[in-house]
């Protein structure tokens, strides 16, 4: 289903719905809010407050990391070649946080990714543990550290072969195409 229907559905999303994250990485938007930018087109990343959080509250504390690589576009195009990219993501997210919050303790943040995301840029949700949304639960959430160790220790290919389910709503537009009836 996924390489019949899903990958047909992102490749239709129009370019439009995500140029406010282009924007982003070229440094044409939001540039005051980033408080990390590695330019590396393979390893690198923008980290910024997502649009959710007030940005004073450490409780709610909650940051984004969008990748650089254009072509990842979900957890489904992850593979063993984007392990370094995985974990400089970890390392110099919690670095810059550290350093932007030094009173908050790093150990408790959570780092996660959507499947399916509501945008098809591959990022990194980056939270206060503690933080209790539908967004973060199992189902959708897909922890980072789990994805480096599948994808370290299990299968470098893991997530081209695991069955992944996914959560999403009868109004959805892929949930609609997803359970159309077969065209055969």
């Amino acid at each position: 289903m996924y390489k019949s229907i899903t990958v047909k559905y992102i490749d239709q999303e129009p370019l439009s719905r995500i140029q406010w994250v282009y924007n982003i990485l070229e440094g044409k938007a939001e540039t005051e809010r980033v408080i990390y930018k590695d330019d590396n087109q393979l390893t690198g990343f923008v980290l910024l407050p997502d649009f959710k959080w007030d940005e004073t509250s450490l409780s709610n504390l909650y940051y984004v990391a969008f990748v650089n690589d254009k072509a990842i576009r979900t957890l489904r195009d992850i593979n063993g070649s984007h392990l370094n990219l995985l974990k400089n993501i970890k390392s110099k997210a919690i670095e810059a946080i550290s350093s932007k919050h030094p009173q908050f303790n790093t150990n408790q943040l959570s780092f996660y990714v959507h499947y399916q995301p509501s945008y098809y840029l591959f990022h990194v949700h980056i939270t206060n543990v503690h933080i209790d949304s539908a967004g973060n639960r199992a189902g959708r959430a897909h922890l980072l550290e789990t994805i480096i160790d599948n994808v370290e220790n299990i299968d470098p290919n893991y997530y081209q072969k695991a069955s992944i389910p996914i959560v999403l709503g009868e109004n959805h537009p892929l949930y609609l195409k997803l359970t159309e009836p077969s065209q055969e």
